[in-house]
C-alpha cells in the first residue's frame, strides 16, 4: 500500500481525539471561490526547497492561493521535501499578511521498499477503517491510549490518496 506522511499527529487534515478540524469553504477552487482563511486546510505541491536556508514553497494556486506558500523547516524540514511533493498544511499568515504553512504538514509518499516504513516521523500508524463520510481511522496504539482515535478527513484522503491499510507516520 502507498504511505501519507504527516509532520504532527494533529493530523492537519483530520481529527485527534476526536476534535474535528473543519473547512469553512468545503470546497474551494480556483474558478472564483473564496480562497481558505487562516486555519483553513491548504493542499498543494512543493515547488522550491532550499535546504541550506531551511524552507520551502508550496503552490496552491488549485486552492485559490495565487502566490507560492513559504513553508519553514519548523513545520516541515525542507530535506524531507522534493519538488513535486503532495502536501497538505493549515494555512497560517506572517506578520507582513504573506502566505505560510503551519504545523501539521502532510506529505503523501510511497515506501522505499527497503525499510517499509516511512521515515517522516516519530510515530506511524495504519489507516485500518473508513468512516462513513470517506475519513480515515488511524491505528497507532501508543497514540490512541493517549489521545483517543485518530481520524483523517475525507479531504486529505482524497488529496493524498490515502486508502484503508496505508501507512501514515507523524510527530506529536
Amino acid at each position: 500500500p502507498g504511505t501519507g506522511v504527516a509532520s504532527e499527529a494533529a493530523a492537519a487534515a483530520g481529527v485527534v481525539g476526536n476534535a474535528k478540524l473543519k473547512r469553512k469553504h468545503s470546497e474551494v477552487s480556483a474558478e472564483g471561490a473564496s480562497p481558505p482563511e487562516v486555519g483553513d486546510m491548504v493542499f498543494g505541491h512543493v515547488c522550491r526547497a532550499n535546504v541550506d536556508r531551511g524552507f520551502s514553497f508550496v503552490d496552491a494556486k488549485d486552492m485559490g492561493i495565487q502566490e507560492d506558500i513559504f513553508v519553514n523547516a519548523v513545520c516541515a524540514p525542507p530535506e524531507c521535501l522534493s519538488i513535486g511533493d503532495h502536501v497538505g498544511f493549515k494555512l497560517h499568515r506572517n506578520k507582513w499578511g504573506k502566505p505560510q504553512g503551519a504545523a501539521p504538514l502532510w506529505k503523501a509518499v510511497g515506501c522505499n521498499g527497503e525499510a517499509g516504513r516511512p521515515t517522516f516521523g516519530k510515530f506511524a500508524g495504519q489507516i485500518t477503517r473508513l468512516s462513513e463520510d470517506g475519513g480515515g481511522i488511524v491505528d497507532c496504539p501508543i497514540v490512541n491510549t493517549e489521545l483517543g482515535e485518530l481520524f483523517v478527513s475525507p479531504k486529505a484522503m482524497m488529496s493524498c490518496g490515502l486508502k484503508q491499510l496505508d501507512v501514515i507516520a507523524f510527530n506529536l
